[in-house]
């Protein structure tokens, strides 16, 4: 049976980063992002793909690395965009910290489809993080409440439901201070070593990236629009090499597709016209075009691939089985007592929303979870 999962995985179609020696036997640039199966890049590559002919060093790749920063800061110089210091930058040859991280199935595979070839600072800054994960969990949780329950709530609701101090926790243990290992603004892993070596332009776009990122931390709005911060940087970056966002079928995108590359075509439309794109860019009143087509474009979507595998359960379920605010519902499970427990637990907004919507699916998984106990 496990040999049967793992064909049937092997024969999925991914969207797979080209290594070299697949890339040349195609005609193709490595690293670029085709959609594959693994078994045709095994047929392509027999003995296994191998590292770049030509190893460049750490120094190298870093001086290279300075370099492009130093070009892309010009660039921005010109188009009216200042960092008030030049941003170091490293090299690591090993994966990044997000790889081989313990996360939901989906949310593993989606990261782990394209190895991430570098990081910014302000990546791993854990208020960026906790924001990023409480909005996108209230996302996923609402889905689940409209698929189990037929319950309307919003996001801002259900964001009660979150431990926001339990969930900071956890991600400082992952992510504590210094988990780049060094102190520099840029981290760049082992994915670049192939494109420094085969594909500079690749490469560079890559850093301008990174670089936006710091831009907008700079400029005080990377916090304020918390999901489309990696769409603005994947415009950016494809603007720098004199690229458009190509137009595609929402439909044809997977989870990381639509964050990043369906985003920057979001970002693309909403800056046609603007005589200075970038400077446009941290304008606050087009960043809030830009996250309301997001959120009615992006996110459903989103949540409509991820959320039956990330949420399969009612985390107010733990509270009604155990905390105090339910005891009167756990001895006499009636209606009443339940919205008691929730007023108690401080879920107001919740109760609010429920106003005047068919309860009956809620009540019942409730009164089911304590019949169990």
């Amino acid at each position: 049976m496990e040999d049967g999962k793992k064909e049937c995985q092997w024969r999925k179609f991914e969207m797979v980063q080209l290594p070299f020696e697949v890339a040349k036997k195609l005609g193709r640039k490595p690293g670029e992002i085709v959609k594959m199966t693994r078994v045709e890049v095994g047929d392509l590559a027999p003995d296994g793909v191998r590292e770049p002919e030509q190893q460049l060093s750490s120094e190298e790749i870093e001086r290279r690395a300075r370099e492009s920063v130093e070009k892309v800061l010009k660039w921005f110089t010109k188009n009216g965009i200042i960092l008030s210091k030049v941003p170091t930058v490293k090299y690591v040859d090993k994966d990044s910290p997000f790889d081989g991280i313990d996360m939901p199935e989906q949310v593993e595979s989606f990261l782990a489809r394209v190895k991430i070839p570098a990081l910014s600072k302000v990546n791993i800054d854990t208020e960026l993080m906790v924001k990023g994960a409480i909005i996108f969990g209230a996302f996923i949780l609402s889905a689940f409440y409209k698929r189990e329950y037929d319950l309307d709530i919003s996001t801002s609701a259900v964001s009660d439901f979150v431990d926001f101090e339990s969930l900071s926790n956890d991600l400082r243990k992952k992510f504590p201070d210094g988990a780049f290992e060094t102190d520099v603004n840029i981290v760049i892993y082992k994915p670049m070593q192939s494109f420094a070596t085969y594909n500079p332009e690749i490469f560079d776009e890559y850093i301008a990236h990174e670089l936006w990122h710091l831009v907008e931390n700079s400029y005080n709005v990377l916090l304020t629009d918390v999901f489309i911060h990696e769409a603005t940087a994947t415009y950016v970056q494809k603007v720098y090499v004199g690229k458009e966002v190509k137009s595609c079928q929402l439909a044809k995108f997977n989870v990381f597709g639509l964050l990043y590359k369906y985003g920057a075509l979001i970002v693309q439309e909403e800056l046609k016209g603007e005589s200075e794109p970038l400077q446009a860019l941290l304008n606050s009143e087009i960043r809030e075009r830009i996250q309301l087509r997001f959120d009615k474009e992006v996110f459903p979507k989103v949540i409509d691939l991820i959320s039956v595998d990330l949420c399969t359960e009612d985390p107010e379920d733990e509270y009604i089985l155990k905390h105090e605010a339910y005891a009167k519902f756990r001895t006499n499970p009636t209606f009443e007592n339940l919205i008691s427990g929730l007023k108690t637990r401080g879920l107001n907004r919740f109760i609010d929303e429920i106003q005047g919507q068919d309860t009956n699916k809620f009540f019942d998984h409730a009164k089911r979870l304590i019949a169990k106990k």
